[in-house]
Protein backbone atom coordinates (compact mmCIF):
# COMPACT_ATOMS: atom_id res chain seq x y z
CA UNK A 1 0.00 0.00 0.00
CA UNK A 2 1.44 3.36 -0.98
CA UNK A 3 1.23 6.26 1.47
CA UNK A 4 2.51 9.35 -0.39
CA UNK A 5 -0.21 11.47 1.19
CA UNK A 6 1.22 10.91 4.68
CA UNK A 7 4.60 12.46 3.89
CA UNK A 8 3.02 15.45 2.15
CA UNK A 9 0.51 15.95 4.96
CA UNK A 10 3.22 15.78 7.63
CA UNK A 11 5.30 18.36 5.77
CA UNK A 12 2.37 20.78 5.57
CA UNK A 13 1.62 20.47 9.28
CA UNK A 14 5.29 20.96 10.11
CA UNK A 15 5.51 24.00 7.84
CA UNK A 16 2.55 25.85 9.34
CA UNK A 17 2.69 24.50 12.90
CA UNK A 18 0.00 22.62 14.79
CA UNK A 19 -1.57 24.15 17.89
CA UNK A 20 -4.84 24.23 19.78
CA UNK A 21 -5.85 27.13 17.52
CA UNK A 22 -5.63 24.79 14.52
CA UNK A 23 -8.70 22.94 13.23
CA UNK A 24 -8.59 20.44 10.37
CA UNK A 25 -11.70 19.60 8.35
CA UNK A 26 -12.04 16.75 5.86
CA UNK A 27 -14.88 16.02 3.44
CA UNK A 28 -15.16 12.78 1.48
CA UNK A 29 -17.69 10.90 -0.63
CA UNK A 30 -16.99 7.34 0.53
CA UNK A 31 -19.12 5.34 -1.96
CA UNK A 32 -20.72 3.45 0.96
CA UNK A 33 -17.34 1.83 1.70
CA UNK A 34 -17.90 -0.49 -1.25
CA UNK A 35 -14.48 0.24 -2.73
CA UNK A 36 -13.58 1.44 -6.20
CA UNK A 37 -14.00 -0.10 -8.71
CA UNK A 38 -17.38 -0.68 -7.12
CA UNK A 39 -18.27 -3.67 -9.28
CA UNK A 40 -15.71 -5.77 -7.41
CA UNK A 41 -18.35 -6.02 -4.65
CA UNK A 42 -16.09 -5.80 -1.65
CA UNK A 43 -17.62 -6.43 1.71
CA UNK A 44 -18.17 -3.39 3.89
CA UNK A 45 -15.87 -4.74 6.60
CA UNK A 46 -12.77 -4.85 4.35
CA UNK A 47 -13.14 -1.28 3.12
CA UNK A 48 -14.25 -0.10 6.55
CA UNK A 49 -10.99 -1.27 8.11
CA UNK A 50 -9.07 0.51 5.34
CA UNK A 51 -11.10 3.66 6.02
CA UNK A 52 -10.40 3.52 9.75
CA UNK A 53 -6.64 3.30 9.09
CA UNK A 54 -6.75 6.06 6.46
CA UNK A 55 -8.64 8.61 8.59
CA UNK A 56 -6.67 7.70 11.70
CA UNK A 57 -3.42 8.60 9.92
CA UNK A 58 -4.80 11.97 8.76
CA UNK A 59 -6.43 12.61 12.15
CA UNK A 60 -8.79 15.47 11.20
CA UNK A 61 -10.86 17.24 13.84
CA UNK A 62 -14.05 17.14 11.73
CA UNK A 63 -15.04 14.64 9.04
CA UNK A 64 -18.00 15.25 6.70
CA UNK A 65 -18.99 12.15 4.72
CA UNK A 66 -21.33 11.57 1.79
CA UNK A 67 -22.75 8.29 0.46
CA UNK A 68 -22.32 6.62 3.83
CA UNK A 69 -23.03 2.94 4.44
CA UNK A 70 -25.55 1.74 7.00
CA UNK A 71 -25.51 3.60 10.30
CA UNK A 72 -24.03 0.54 12.05
CA UNK A 73 -20.84 0.84 10.01
CA UNK A 74 -20.73 4.61 10.45
CA UNK A 75 -20.86 4.02 14.20
CA UNK A 76 -18.01 1.49 13.95
CA UNK A 77 -15.91 4.09 12.13
CA UNK A 78 -16.72 6.83 14.64
CA UNK A 79 -16.11 4.56 17.63
CA UNK A 80 -12.77 3.40 16.23
CA UNK A 81 -11.68 7.02 15.82
CA UNK A 82 -13.17 8.03 19.19
CA UNK A 83 -15.42 10.60 17.50
CA UNK A 84 -18.93 11.76 18.21
CA UNK A 85 -21.19 11.69 15.13
CA UNK A 86 -24.56 12.59 13.66
CA UNK A 87 -26.11 10.53 10.85
CA UNK A 88 -28.40 12.13 8.26
CA UNK A 89 -30.86 9.86 6.49
CA UNK A 90 -31.55 10.35 2.77
CA UNK A 91 -34.97 10.82 1.24
CA UNK A 92 -34.04 8.28 -1.45
CA UNK A 93 -34.07 4.92 0.33
CA UNK A 94 -31.90 3.03 -2.14
CA UNK A 95 -31.97 0.41 -4.89
CA UNK A 96 -29.74 -2.44 -6.11
CA UNK A 97 -27.04 -0.04 -7.26
CA UNK A 98 -27.18 2.16 -4.13
CA UNK A 99 -28.56 -0.10 -1.39
CA UNK A 100 -28.24 2.53 1.37
CA UNK A 101 -29.49 5.49 -0.66
CA UNK A 102 -27.28 8.55 -0.11
CA UNK A 103 -27.00 9.19 3.63
CA UNK A 104 -24.39 11.46 5.15
CA UNK A 105 -22.76 12.06 8.49
CA UNK A 106 -20.61 14.50 10.38
CA UNK A 107 -18.16 13.06 12.89
CA UNK A 108 -15.84 14.98 15.16
CA UNK A 109 -13.57 14.89 18.19
CA UNK A 110 -15.45 17.95 19.54
CA UNK A 111 -18.68 17.64 21.55
CA UNK A 112 -21.81 18.01 19.42
CA UNK A 113 -24.09 20.43 21.25
CA UNK A 114 -26.83 20.74 18.63
CA UNK A 115 -27.86 18.99 15.42
CA UNK A 116 -30.57 19.38 12.81
CA UNK A 117 -31.61 17.18 9.90
CA UNK A 118 -33.24 19.52 7.39
CA UNK A 119 -34.89 16.63 5.54
CA UNK A 120 -36.77 15.45 8.63
CA UNK A 121 -38.88 18.57 8.26
CA UNK A 122 -39.46 19.06 4.56
CA UNK A 123 -41.62 22.14 4.96
CA UNK A 124 -40.88 24.33 1.96
CA UNK A 125 -38.79 21.60 0.28
CA UNK A 126 -40.45 20.22 -2.89
CA UNK A 127 -40.41 16.44 -3.37
CA UNK A 128 -38.52 16.90 -6.64
CA UNK A 129 -35.30 18.01 -4.92
CA UNK A 130 -33.01 16.92 -2.08
CA UNK A 131 -33.18 13.14 -2.47
CA UNK A 132 -29.78 12.79 -0.80
CA UNK A 133 -28.98 14.43 2.57
CA UNK A 134 -28.72 17.84 4.23
CA UNK A 135 -27.80 18.21 7.91
CA UNK A 136 -26.12 20.54 10.38
CA UNK A 137 -24.30 20.30 13.72
CA UNK A 138 -22.89 22.81 16.18
CA UNK A 139 -19.66 21.91 17.95
CA UNK A 140 -18.09 23.26 21.12
CA UNK A 141 -14.34 23.85 20.93
CA UNK A 142 -11.75 25.66 23.03
CA UNK A 143 -12.07 28.60 20.63
CA UNK A 144 -15.87 28.73 20.74
CA UNK A 145 -18.68 27.26 18.65
CA UNK A 146 -18.45 25.97 15.08
CA UNK A 147 -21.44 25.37 12.82
CA UNK A 148 -20.91 22.64 10.23
CA UNK A 149 -23.40 21.86 7.45
CA UNK A 150 -22.97 18.82 5.22
CA UNK A 151 -24.97 18.13 2.08
CA UNK A 152 -24.97 16.22 -1.17
CA UNK A 153 -26.50 17.76 -4.29
CA UNK A 154 -28.05 15.69 -7.07
CA UNK A 155 -25.95 14.21 -9.87
CA UNK A 156 -26.46 14.07 -13.63
CA UNK A 157 -28.30 10.87 -14.49
CA UNK A 158 -29.02 8.89 -17.66
CA UNK A 159 -27.47 11.60 -19.77
CA UNK A 160 -29.59 14.34 -18.18
CA UNK A 161 -27.72 17.48 -17.15
CA UNK A 162 -29.25 18.54 -13.82
CA UNK A 163 -27.51 21.83 -13.10
CA UNK A 164 -30.85 23.59 -12.77
CA UNK A 165 -31.93 21.15 -10.06
CA UNK A 166 -28.64 21.59 -8.22
CA UNK A 167 -29.08 25.36 -8.35
CA UNK A 168 -32.56 25.02 -6.86
CA UNK A 169 -31.17 22.75 -4.14
CA UNK A 170 -28.31 25.03 -3.13
CA UNK A 171 -30.42 28.20 -3.26
CA UNK A 172 -33.00 26.57 -1.00
CA UNK A 173 -30.26 25.20 1.28
CA UNK A 174 -28.75 28.65 1.66
CA UNK A 175 -32.12 30.03 2.76
CA UNK A 176 -32.49 27.20 5.30
CA UNK A 177 -28.99 27.59 6.76
CA UNK A 178 -29.05 30.38 9.29
CA UNK A 179 -25.56 31.78 9.69
CA UNK A 180 -24.55 31.40 13.33
CA UNK A 181 -23.42 34.87 14.40
CA UNK A 182 -22.03 33.54 17.67
CA UNK A 183 -20.00 30.83 15.90
CA UNK A 184 -16.44 31.67 14.94
CA UNK A 185 -16.65 29.32 11.93
CA UNK A 186 -19.57 28.49 9.65
CA UNK A 187 -18.56 25.58 7.43
CA UNK A 188 -20.50 24.25 4.43
CA UNK A 189 -19.04 21.10 2.86
CA UNK A 190 -19.86 18.06 0.80
CA UNK A 191 -20.28 16.68 -2.69
CA UNK A 192 -21.93 19.40 -4.78
CA UNK A 193 -21.69 17.57 -8.13
CA UNK A 194 -20.82 20.97 -9.62
CA UNK A 195 -17.63 22.34 -11.10
CA UNK A 196 -15.97 25.57 -9.96
CA UNK A 197 -17.69 28.67 -11.41
CA UNK A 198 -20.87 26.75 -12.20
CA UNK A 199 -24.18 28.36 -11.23
CA UNK A 200 -24.48 26.49 -7.88
CA UNK A 201 -20.86 27.28 -7.02
CA UNK A 202 -21.25 30.98 -7.82
CA UNK A 203 -24.44 31.15 -5.79
CA UNK A 204 -22.53 29.97 -2.70
CA UNK A 205 -19.78 32.57 -3.17
CA UNK A 206 -22.40 35.28 -3.63
CA UNK A 207 -23.71 34.45 -0.13
CA UNK A 208 -20.36 35.33 1.41
CA UNK A 209 -18.74 31.89 1.62
CA UNK A 210 -15.11 31.34 0.66
CA UNK A 211 -13.89 28.27 -1.19
CA UNK A 212 -10.99 27.02 0.93
CA UNK A 213 -9.47 25.19 -2.05
CA UNK A 214 -9.94 28.05 -4.51
CA UNK A 215 -6.24 28.62 -5.13
CA UNK A 216 -5.37 24.95 -5.31
CA UNK A 217 -8.37 23.80 -7.34
CA UNK A 218 -7.49 20.16 -6.65
CA UNK A 219 -9.45 17.74 -8.79
CA UNK A 220 -11.42 15.10 -6.86
CA UNK A 221 -12.96 12.82 -9.52
CA UNK A 222 -12.66 10.34 -11.11
CA UNK A 223 -10.21 8.10 -9.27
CA UNK A 224 -7.46 7.14 -10.04
CA UNK A 225 -6.77 10.13 -12.30
CA UNK A 226 -9.07 12.97 -11.24
CA UNK A 227 -9.63 15.80 -13.69
CA UNK A 228 -12.42 17.89 -12.12
CA UNK A 229 -13.43 19.05 -8.66
CA UNK A 230 -17.01 18.63 -7.45
CA UNK A 231 -16.27 18.44 -3.69
CA UNK A 232 -15.84 21.54 -1.52
CA UNK A 233 -15.21 23.00 1.91
CA UNK A 234 -16.65 26.52 2.12
CA UNK A 235 -16.34 28.82 5.12
CA UNK A 236 -17.68 32.03 6.61
CA UNK A 237 -15.93 33.43 9.66
CA UNK A 238 -16.53 36.31 12.05
CA UNK A 239 -12.94 36.06 13.33
CA UNK A 240 -9.61 36.29 11.59
CA UNK A 241 -8.97 32.85 10.14
CA UNK A 242 -6.34 31.62 7.73
CA UNK A 243 -6.95 28.41 5.85
CA UNK A 244 -4.67 26.13 3.92
CA UNK A 245 -5.81 23.46 1.44
CA UNK A 246 -3.98 20.17 1.84
CA UNK A 247 -3.84 17.70 -1.01
CA UNK A 248 -4.35 14.04 -0.21
CA UNK A 249 -4.03 10.88 -2.26
CA UNK A 250 -6.01 7.71 -1.85
CA UNK A 251 -3.92 4.62 -1.25
CA UNK A 252 -4.35 1.65 -3.55
CA UNK A 253 -5.03 -1.56 -1.62
CA UNK A 254 -3.47 -4.54 -3.36
CA UNK A 255 -5.23 -7.07 -1.14
CA UNK A 256 -8.63 -5.90 -2.41
CA UNK A 257 -7.45 -4.51 -5.76
CA UNK A 258 -9.29 -1.26 -5.07
CA UNK A 259 -9.23 2.30 -3.85
CA UNK A 260 -11.22 3.47 -0.85
CA UNK A 261 -13.66 5.45 -3.02
CA UNK A 262 -14.17 7.00 -6.44
CA UNK A 263 -13.58 10.48 -4.92
CA UNK A 264 -10.47 12.06 -3.46
CA UNK A 265 -11.07 13.61 -0.05
CA UNK A 266 -10.49 17.30 0.56
CA UNK A 267 -8.71 18.54 3.66
CA UNK A 268 -8.50 22.12 4.94
CA UNK A 269 -6.43 23.36 7.85
CA UNK A 270 -7.84 26.42 9.65
CA UNK A 271 -5.70 28.60 11.90
CA UNK A 272 -7.81 30.77 14.19
CA UNK A 273 -6.58 34.03 15.70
Amino acid sequence: MKKPFLFFYACILSLYGYSQDTITVLTHNVLAFSGHPKEIHHTDSIILQNAIAFYREINPDIIILQECPAIENVKKLADSLHYDFEFFKPRFQGNNQFPYGFPGCIMTRFPIIESYDFLNDREGIPDSIFERHFGMVKLETENGTIQVTGLHLCADFNGKFREGTRLREIDLALTKIITCDTCFLNILAGDFNSKPFSLPYNSILERGYKDTHFDSNYATVPIPNPTVRIDYIFVKSRRQVRFFPIKLELPYYRESDSYLSDHLPLLTKFIVY
